[in-house]
């Protein structure tokens, strides 16, 4: 007999605390005044997966292993978050970039998730652009001159929240000597709607780097964690080939073939063995004949 994979249903807690996000209001203050129900939805699911662990089973050798289930809300999970964000910029070939900052006019949106999803949208068409355009002088744009120089591509995204719930991103863009700002405020203000706030910091060093990282990491405890669950947003999110690089320094053996992109070498990670099963209570399923009865056929 063969273990079915259970299908990753979403928490009962979690799915009332995104609908609630969505919720439409007029008054954008207090997450659009559902923070207090979000926040005990919050409390209610970390005190269910407390008594939980997943479940993973080697599809070689059908042997089963118990790992914690381990959210956002452990006590690690910032810290590890900045020990990852450290490690990244110390690997990093270069030591400098530009610093941005984006936030949002919450009269512009009607609930917290439909400004949460539209940021995410528009910072990542942002980055995928300037990617595009990366040195490339006036003739070949616009009349208003090159909108970047120096980007290498690679970035790091944090998404904090205000002390009203409003979701505002702050960028890393690894490289970059400068930023078109006249250009940037005109896009995110007037053609996008946005918001009235765009800040753009030169960084020169990999300890500023690593000191503004830091900086808007710990800010996710408390408040503004419990909005990113219940949006199901990445308080951190590294451009997909600085993942691949971060996991190839710290694991090498795992990885096979090169391939070139610019200057990042990227190897192709070896399949994983382990399967997820789904979560069980702690010490219910240890053996492949207790996932069997667990998991179903």
């Amino acid at each position: 007999m063969e273990i079915q994979k259970k299908k990753k249903n979403r928490n009962s807690h979690f799915i009332y605390a995104n609908e609630l996000t969505k919720k439409p209001s007029t008054n954008y203050e207090n997450a659009f005044g559902n923070f207090d129900l979000i926040k005990n939805s919050a409390l209610n699911y970390q005190s269910e997966v407390k008594s939980k662990e997943i479940i993973l089973l080697n599809t070689q050798t059908q042997d089963i292993m118990a790992i914690p289930y381990i959210t956002r809300f452990d006590s690690n999970y910032i810290a590890n978050l900045k020990k990852k964000a450290r490690f990244l910029v110390r690997n990093y070939p270069e030591g400098k970039g530009i610093f941005m900052t984006l936030t949002l006019d919450p009269k512009n949106f009607n609930s917290l998730n439909e400004a949460y999803k539209l940021l995410r949208k528009r910072v990542h068409w942002l980055i995928s652009y300037l990617k595009k355009v990366n040195g490339r002088d006036a003739v070949h744009i616009r009349k208003d001159g090159p909108r970047v120089r120096g980007f290498s591509g690679h970035y790091i995204t944090v998404i904090e929240h205000q002390l009203n719930g409003m979701p505002h991103a702050h960028i890393i863009l690894f490289g970059a000597k400068w930023v078109n700002a006249k250009w940037l405020r005109n896009l995110w203000e007037k053609k996008w709607g946005m918001g009235t706030f765009v800040n753009l910091k030169p960084i020169f060093d990999k300890h500023g780097l690593i000191s503004y990282l830091s900086k808007y990491i710990t800010k996710q405890y408390g408040d503004s964690l419990i909005l990113s669950w219940a949006l199901n947003a990445r308080v951190m999110t590294v451009g997909v080939y600085l993942i691949r690089l971060i996991d190839y320094l710290r694991h090498p053996k795992r990885w096979l073939s090169t391939e070139f992109y610019g200057d990042l070498v990227v190897k192709h990670k070896i399949a994983s063995v382990w399967q997820y099963l789904g979560s069980a209570p702690i010490g219910y399923v240890r053996t492949y004949a207790d996932a069997l009865t667990f998991f179903g056929t």
